[in-house]
């Protein structure tokens, strides 16, 4: 059985960078290990040129609920899976989804285009500023909305590393790693619905207030 790895709590730049040798020492110490690595999500795009780490992509619906996770595959990156994914919540949703917003990573005109053809409004931002600029002065009061409510899915990501235990991960294989990101999502999701239910009761309630926009 091949060792699996999971390496935590990376919290500053100079870690991550640092690390990447002892990731390339690991896989010659131990052919075909798996490596994880969670990382505060302001390094995340850093962590995603790291060859060989797993990624999490996560949809979250208007009402804040995480309605999809996914533990990508380690050759998989953002834009190579956002298609694939978006039709697999279509499927599951009955072509339900009407709305979309997404990260600039996530963009490819490959991706805009067939992205377009499964949504009605698609918030797929460009990379560099000079495009985004651009797209910003032709987009739609759809793609706007979208664009400020995206805040809320990387909420949602922080939660499931700091508040759901993603941080603390205690099983070391594999398959508990992707046990630990569904049990991350159900801790989530109940939160939400207590917030939710406890503002219907009270909606003075502390308990019961957001201070964000759900995604």
């Amino acid at each position: 059985m091949n060792k699996q790895v999971l390496i935590i709590n990376i919290t500053r730049m100079g870690d991550l960078i640092q690390m990447i040798p002892l990731l390339a020492r690991l896989e010659e110490e131990w052919p075909g290990v798996g490596i994880d690595l969670i990382v505060d999500r302001e390094f995340a795009h850093v962590a995603s040129l790291i060859p060989g780490i797993r990624q999490v992509l996560v949809f979250e619906d208007a009402a804040g609920f995480i309605v999809r996770g996914v533990l990508m595959k380690r050759d998989e990156g953002d834009k190579q899976v956002a298609v694939r994914e978006t039709k697999a919540l279509q499927e599951e949703f009955q072509q339900g989804v009407k709305r979309l917003s997404f990260d600039r990573g996530f963009h490819s005109p490959d991706n805009q285009t067939e992205l377009s053809e499964l949504v009605d409004h698609l918030c797929l931002p460009k990379p560099g500023a000079k495009q985004s600029v651009v797209q910003l002065s032709e987009a739609d009061d759809e793609f706007l909305v979208a664009q400020q409510n995206h805040p809320g899915i990387e909420s949602a990501i922080g939660a499931l590393q700091s508040g759901n235990a993603l941080k603390r991960c205690r099983d070391r294989s594999e398959i508990g790693f992707e046990r630990y990101l569904q049990l991350a999502i159900l801790g989530r999701n109940l939160h939400t619905l207590g917030r939710l239910l406890i503002a219907k009761m009270n909606q003075d309630a502390a308990a019961g207030q957001s201070r964000r926009k759900a995604a």
